[in-house]
């Protein structure tokens, strides 16, 4: 867990000993995303929803194809016990929902910096 890739590596296994440390990497993994997002941001807008969107239709595509590769069903009852360490531990099945989070504290900043500007200078 040192360098944050055990969520990775073993690629369709588990070694570890404490088996929620994937949660870890995959948070250590996405706070390097979010500078370069906020960075991409603070610059225009437009490339940041561009970054967005490609970032999730990159982990969309990615989860589908791993989904049917391995044949993973939608169904409790009748998951592989592989499903947890091929999919479920991995960035790409958990980035759509921080990039959620991204956009949500981004449109706040915008809105309460644009509403601050709206209202002129204190005086």
């Amino acid at each position: 867990a040192l360098i944050f890739v055990n969520n990775l590596i073993p690629w369709g296994g588990r070694d570890s000993c404490m088996q929620w440390t994937w949660y870890l990497a995959c948070d250590v993994q996405f706070f390097i995303l979010v500078p370069i997002l906020v960075a991409i941001y603070y610059h225009g807008r437009r490339n940041f929803w561009i970054s967005i969107c490609l970032l999730w239709f990159l982990s969309t595509l990615i989860s589908i194809i791993v989904i049917v590769r391995n044949d993973f069903s939608a169904s409790y009852f009748t998951y592989k016990d592989t499903y947890w360490s091929i999919f479920y531990e991995k960035p790409w099945a958990r980035l759509p929902a921080y990039l959620v989070g991204i956009i949500s504290g981004c449109s706040y900043y915008s809105y309460k910096h644009e509403q601050l500007m709206a209202q002129g200078p204190i005086k």
